[in-house]
């Protein structure tokens, strides 16, 4: 068996699982310290997923898009996977001025705040309240949801997508 995902699927899983784990958390039945590992692995789920959509649709404009140095862009590296993609902030800029995708600011303000969130979870220290980061997973998937709507076709999904 073969593991193989395209950009958007990969990233569509990520959010999936995401949601999967978010959906598990607000059980009755679950006790505080699976609660606590549930909202964090949505978090950094959904977040990773989110890059990954957005980098998909850098990619769908043109391949090149998707790498941090474009002059260094070469479709032997993009096929390999062996290269610097894009950072966050770079990812924003170029889906408005390369895709002419307008996010809104505090849309964009509450994807960053996610994605620092996801970069303290993962990489140090993380003490904040529940409630505050389930507020942060709920308002980016929403974010998430309008994105796919305006910049996507049911066509760029496929079958396992869909």
């Amino acid at each position: 068996m073969e593991m193989k995902y395209t950009v958007l699927e990969n990233g569509l899983d990520f959010v999936l699982n995401s949601i999967n784990n978010l959906t598990i958390a607000s059980e009755d039945t679950t006790d505080e310290y699976a609660k606590k590992r549930l909202i964090k692995y949505s978090l950094l789920h959904l977040s990773s997923g989110i890059e990954l959509i957005l980098k998909s649709r850098l990619l769908k404009e043109h391949w090149t898009y998707v790498f941090a140095d474009m002059n260094k862009a070469k479709k032997e590296l993009l096929v390999s996977g062996n290269f610097q993609s894009v950072d966050n902030d770079t990812l924003f800029t170029r889906l408005e001025n390369l895709c002419s995708i307008k996010i809104k600011q505090n849309d964009v303000l509450t994807l960053k705040n996610l994605r620092n969130r996801r970069n303290r979870a993962e990489h140090f220290d993380f003490n904040e309240s529940i409630l505050s980061v389930e507020s942060s997973i709920h308002k980016s998937i929403s974010i998430l949801i309008k994105f796919l709507v305006v910049n996507y076709d049911v066509d760029d999904f496929s079958n396992d997508e869909g």
